[in-house]
């Protein structure tokens, strides 16, 4: 279980934007085919366009839906910063991805 959850400090739920957490917990895990740890670039790193890709969260299945009670996963392809569509000013928090198979995200 959760020992703590740790949100971002400039998260924003009207804005969604931060939605990051880190969960500690309350006893150790041993990482196998199912948990395993998530590697994040660090700041201003550009993201390979090559790599396996994953979005998951419990986010809007629909326009207009409620979040997902069940953990949704879905295989993404990273687009170039010259071909995403989002203001300069935001190429260091946000990085465009589109979805493969139908399965889409909106972050």
């Amino acid at each position: 279980g959760a020992k703590r959850i740790i949100s971002h400090p400039r998260y924003d739920d009207v804005a969604t934007v931060y939605d990051l957490s880190l969960v500690l917990l309350k006893e150790y895990v041993i990482y196998n085919n199912e948990i395993r740890s998530a590697c994040l670039p660090k700041a201003n790193e550009p993201v390979p366009l090559d790599v396996p890709c994953f979005a998951s969260g419990w986010g809007l299945t629909y326009h207009g839906g409620r979040g997902s009670e069940v953990l949704k996963i879905a295989e993404m392809k990273i687009l170039p910063k010259d071909e995403c569509r989002i203001k300069p000013e935001e190429h260091a928090i946000v990085f465009c991805a589109f979805g493969v198979d139908r399965s889409a995200t909106c972050q």
